[in-house]
């Protein structure tokens, strides 16, 4: 009633001969099917390794800065602190900025990218950087349309003698829309 086909599913596997024929002649490393080469122990030992002594930086730096702000006293931690929180609500700020002006430039139909040229500072110089910035981008767009177009624009009714001879191009569709009339009237028709 039904006919399954056997599939040897051993065929589809990226490597090794352990399952019949070996599938698609391809190595353990892959490199037959143009995929990446497959690491080896002494590659994954290295990248271990590299990740490990970048973990012990951290956890050295995190032990140092903990060592310092224990030797500090009230003021100082209080210092600290108040510089820490300024640092934050800095960083938290300009982020916010950012995000508004990513808004700005896209009220005004500007690639969001763009907020890497535009200056976070004052929000009236964001205002005229994002005016000017829109204003050159459109200049610049008009003008490489207009090239474009100046390139491939043709006049109308330059056509040439065919033109000339058949008279204007209404004339020549209504020409072409009417019904060709037969030579011979049919009266059942």
């Amino acid at each position: 009633m039904f006919n399954l086909i056997k599939l040897d599913l051993q065929m589809f596997t990226d490597g090794g001969t352990e399952g019949g024929e070996g599938g698609n002649g391809t190595d353990n490393n892959g490199e037959g099917s143009g995929q990446a080469a497959a690491l080896t122990q002494a590659d994954v030992d290295a990248q271990v390794a590299q990740a490990r002594a970048q973990w012990e930086a951290d956890q050295q730096a995190q032990n140092a800065e903990a060592q310092r702000l224990a030797g500090m006293n009230a003021d100082e931690r209080a210092a600290h602190n108040a510089s820490e929180i300024e640092r934050l609500m800095a960083e938290i700020a300009r982020r916010d900025l950012r995000n508004e002006v990513v808004n700005m430039l896209a009220d005004q139909s500007l690639p969001a990218n763009f907020v890497d040229f535009i200056p976070l500072t004052t929000a009236e110089e964001i205002k005229t950087s994002v005016g000017a910035l829109a204003k050159a981008f459109g200049d610049s767009v008009k003008a490489e349309v207009e090239k474009r177009l100046k390139g491939s624009a043709k006049t109308p009714g330059s056509g040439g003698a065919s033109s000339k001879k058949d008279g204007s191009i209404g004339s020549r569709v209504a020409k072409s829309s009417q019904p060709a009339k037969s030579k011979k009237e049919n009266p059942y028709f």
